[in-house]
């Protein structure tokens, strides 16, 4: 089992265990489980917790990996309550193994690449779909800081923070009224799956912010359940019953890079005669985001499952392609190129709110109603003149489903209008 650092923040959708996210309880059920009295309310919390957990897990056919140093409850309290300590978390784990609810698998200290799981036993899964009363979804902390190792961490709040938090939170109200619906979903209890993928809706559809490298000014992108759905199915949804478009800035972070420099740049950023657009592509953000030559060549060989020196021809040609903004290539300038992006979506997404319309902020798009395409391109195109500039204009797509829809549209899990 891999190991996982820092928390789960629910949207950080994978085929590996499920990290413990300390959110979600069950409902009037752990009496029925015939557990002795809890020791007081955090250790009954940490029990609901770990049962709700390994319910979920099992849905999608995991485990779910948890932290068995004590070092790792003593930091991070924001991200999880106060309940879940070293100890009560080994007493309630020891307790549902004893009692035959979960069996745990403990990996002693030094296991490095690997981590403490636990999983739902039969006999848990028969109780709950005999007794189950549903699960609560416990609001988390929505600003999120993440050392050089990626782990989350603690911080002081400071004017800057209470900004940052505020704005999301105006955000996240917009947000939490909007249904969204899929079609030809099959639901698996709290998960949907969609083309073999296990997507868990979060009720009122919240956003967090993740700032990376205990700094403010890197990272900083907005995350939510709906952006696990598959691009290849997201146009098939439906915000509020309107079928809907992806307002898409092109060729992005290159369009930023240029205005930084003061440099108009004319034509498709990855387009190189001799080479595949999509090699381009995939070479062009792996060596934004690359510390140096070397990692940004193996890595795109690992994704192109092609050799070393093909790699090296393709970052060699995007260097010459884009000669005025080399410097920013195999330079770690994706961290905060993301800063950026993160700003531009958000700032266009308030406008969308405030002219009445909803909007879902995926990542450096933004997915609306059809009918307020218009509305959004506009949107976005201002927050890019104001934060970004003017010297190297943005691009705006608007993607649209090919195919129509036929017959209706199953609605997506409650939860998520809950």
């Amino acid at each position: 089992m891999a190991s996982y650092s820092g928390y789960n923040l629910d949207h950080e959708q994978t085929e590996r265990d499920r990290p413990l996210s300390f959110h979600w309880e069950t409902v009037d059920f752990m009496h029925l489980l015939g557990l002795p009295a809890a020791r007081n309310a955090h250790h009954e919390a940490t029990i609901n917790a770990i049962v709700a957990e390994a319910i979920l897990a099992a849905e999608a056919g995991r485990r779910v990996s948890y932290s068995a140093r004590r070092t790792f409850y003593s930091q991070g309290r924001r991200y999880r309550g106060t309940s879940y300590t070293y100890a009560t978390m080994m007493r309630a784990i020891a307790l549902l193994d004893r009692t035959g609810w979960i069996s745990d698998h403990r990996v002693p200290p030094g296991n490095r690449g690997w981590q403490s799981s636990f999983v739902a036993t039969e006999q848990l899964l028969d109780a709950w779909r005999s007794f189950g009363r549903g699960m609560t979804y416990a609001p988390a902390e929505r600003v999120c800081l993440k050392n050089d190792a990626g782990e989350l961490v603690d911080y002081r709040d400071t004017p800057l923070t209470l900004r940052i938090r505020g704005q999301l939170e105006e955000r996240n109200e917009a947000l939490a009224e909007l249904r969204i619906d899929l079609p030809g979903i099959e639901r698996r209890g709290h998960h949907v799956v969609i083309g073999g993928s296990f997507v868990l809706p979060i009720p009122r559809n919240p956003l967090r912010r993740i700032f990376s490298r205990s700094s403010w000014q890197l990272h900083g992108r907005a995350y939510s359940w709906f952006q696990s759905i598959p691009n290849t199915v997201r146009l098939s949804m439906t915000v509020n019953s309107e079928p809907v478009v992806e307002c898409d800035y092109s060729s992005l972070h290159a369009t930023i890079l240029y205005n930084q420099v003061g440099i108009p740049f004319d034509g498709d950023a990855y387009s190189i005669d001799g080479f595949n657009r999509d090699e381009i592509k995939l070479g062009f953000n792996i060596a934004i985001n690359a510390k140096n030559e070397r990692a940004a060549v193996a890595a795109l060989a690992d994704h192109l499952r092609s050799d070393r020196s093909r790699s090296a021809d393709v970052i060699a040609a995007i260097k010459r392609r884009h000669k005025p903004v080399e410097r920013y290539f195999c330079s770690d300038a994706g961290v905060r190129l993301m800063r950026i992006d993160s700003e531009l979506i958000l700032t266009a997404l308030k406008a969308v709110n405030d002219a009445g319309d909803p909007a879902l902020p995926v990542h450096d798009a933004l997915v609306v109603p059809a009918r307020c395409a218009g509305r959004a391109q506009a949107a976005m195109s201002d927050s890019f003149e104001r934060i970004v500039g003017r010297v190297n204009p943005c691009n705006i797509k608007i993607k649209r489903q090919i195919v129509p829809h036929m017959g209706g549209r199953p609605v997506l899990p409650s939860a998520l209008n809950t």
